[in-house]
């Protein structure tokens, strides 16, 4: 089939995506995983594909993962399934895209000047400015955020969000899910398996770890 597949695993939600250029078709799943319930994730992805005539293992030739910023533990499991699944299979190939850049492609083409928030756990919320910005400022005081005209955030950062912005979260967009096709419509070149070193020296973007 040649089916697009790509995953984002950045904090206790995993998202799923399917895109088929040839007939436009997409499709797109998430779930809660919390601590142990990582090791359910390939039956889950492999169940949920199943259901819609999927083959997880025979049909998808292209592999998209997003790398972050997120749960250093998260992203490595990911990173980790990504590896075992493609290795030494000549007819895969593969590509690492930081999840940042998936929101950004989410905004309004008349978006300008915007930022985008993430919960950076040990109380600190990260803001990134552009999609090629690879290292997060830290966000000192609420009214920092005053200088952007559209700011953005995940729906499951929004307790922490909330809790640092107070009054001013209202200024704030949530999107309600992860946005796994725009991750997937990227027009990042995929790279054959067998030319690639699984995407250990792309998680070096993770740093710092959250």
């Amino acid at each position: 089939m040649g089916l697009e597949f790509g995953v984002n695993f950045s904090s206790n939600m995993l998202h799923i995506g399917i895109l088929d250029r040839e007939r436009d078709y997409t499709l797109s799943m998430s779930r809660t995983m919390n601590g142990a319930q990582a090791c359910e994730i390939l039956n889950w992805i492999e169940r949920a594909l199943q259901e819609h005539q999927i083959d997880f293992r025979k049909d998808i030739k292209f592999w998209t993962l997003g790398i972050g910023p997120g749960s250093f533990s998260a992203l490595r499991i990911a990173a980790a399934l990504f590896a075992g699944l493609t290795f030494q299979r000549s007819d895969f190939f593969v590509r690492s895209i930081p999840s940042i850049t998936a929101i950004f492609d989410s905004m309004p083409d008349n978006a300008e000047n915007p930022a985008v928030l993430f919960d950076g756990r040990r109380n600190e919320i990260f803001c990134f400015s552009s999609p090629e910005q690879r290292e997060p400022d830290i966000v000192k005081e609420p009214n920092e955020i005053d200088k952007f005209d559209y700011v953005y955030a995940l729906r499951e950062h929004e307790t922490a969000i909330q809790s640092f912005f107070k009054d001013k979260s209202a200024e704030i967009t949530m999107l309600e899910e992860f946005p796994i096709i725009k991750l997937l419509e990227n027009k990042k070149e995929y790279t054959a398996v067998e030319s690639i070193d699984y995407f250990y020296e792309d998680l070096i973007y993770l740093r710092p770890p959250v």
